[in-house]
């Protein structure tokens, strides 16, 4: 399922959390290629200066000391020998211009401990990538037990739920949690007396049959064949609301989950059941590794 996987460096202290996350992912998962990748603007100085100080020579110099550097976190890893790539340009552009050219599979990120360290970048690529993205808080321990996979029933989602057994195979974890949200239409406006003679059936009516129909399907998700064939035990869980970023927390923190995984399809967020693109405001707020599988 990944070939190609590209680490993106910042020379943080994420680098390290990363690194190690890395050569975990490539003894779990197999894939042919795992490039550690750094792009920033080294040669970056008003043009009046450029010539002075970045010539050639400096920019090759710096280079080679950056790619020394991360060499040195590899050396102390056995059986891991990444290719290390270290470029001189606009991070977004050149990443994702790499990730193209190169054929990357899942583009691996680093976030900080506050939770907010590569909101603006993740979120970019999430816009334009082609390829899967995980999402890495620094910290973050190499095992995962519990996996989250939150799915509207649409086509990216059952897509993620087949990435999230196949994780869960390769990374040896224990259980997936299949989870669902359902609220009526004119959710807002149901519980208010003005309108109370709208409708023929009653709000109690409506959510019991919304919640009985999504146990249904997640009945009929939890018994494909790659959900059955993973090994995991598997639970399903139906919420009620809007607030769906909350509900995922919440749920994280309940089942003391390892990792998220959701399906996002940039083409047709319209079709999406979803409120929003739940996949940006995730990013900002979750606290554990998050995998985000976009549906071509």
């Amino acid at each position: 399922m990944y070939r190609n996987i590209t680490i993106c460096l910042d020379l943080t202290s994420k680098d390290q959390t990363l690194i190690k996350y890395a050569a975990w992912l490539n003894e779990r998962l197999k894939p042919k290629s795992v490039t550690l990748l750094h792009v920033a603007r080294i040669s970056y100085l008003p043009e009046s200066l450029r010539e002075k100080y970045m010539t050639e020579s400096a920019v090759a110099k710096l280079t080679r000391s950056i790619r020394r550097e991360l060499a040195s976190y590899v050396d102390e890893i056995e059986h891991f020998n990444p290719q290390i790539e270290v470029r001189d340009g606009h991070p977004k552009a050149d990443i994702l211009a790499w990730s193209e050219k190169n054929d990357t599979d899942l583009l691996v990120l680093g976030k900080g401990a506050k939770a907010k360290g590569a909101g603006v970048l993740a979120r970019a690529f999430l816009r334009r990538a082609d390829c899967g993205i995980l999402l890495v808080p620094d910290g973050a321990e190499t095992t995962v037990k519990r996996i989250l996979c939150p799915t509207d029933f649409s086509k990216s989602s059952r897509h993620a739920l087949d990435v999230a057994c196949f994780w869960g195979e390769r990374l040896k974890a224990k259980s997936l949690e299949i989870l669902n949200f359902y609220y009526p239409p004119a959710y807002h406006y149901s519980r208010m007396s003005r309108f109370g003679d709208v409708f023929d059936w009653t709000y109690a009516e409506i959510v019991q049959d919304l919640k009985e129909d999504a146990e249904l399907r997640l009945g009929k998700l939890s018994t494909r064949e790659t959900v059955a064939d993973s090994g995991l035990f598997v639970a399903t869980v139906v919420e009620e609301g809007v607030d769906m970023v909350a509900t995922i927390l919440e749920r994280i923190s309940e089942n003391g989950s390892d990792l998220c995984v959701l399906g996002h399809d940039k083409r047709q967020l319209l079709e999406s059941l979803f409120f929003g693109d739940l996949a940006e405001k995730l990013i900002y707020r979750i606290r554990i590794p998050f995998l985000i599988h976009n549906y071509e």
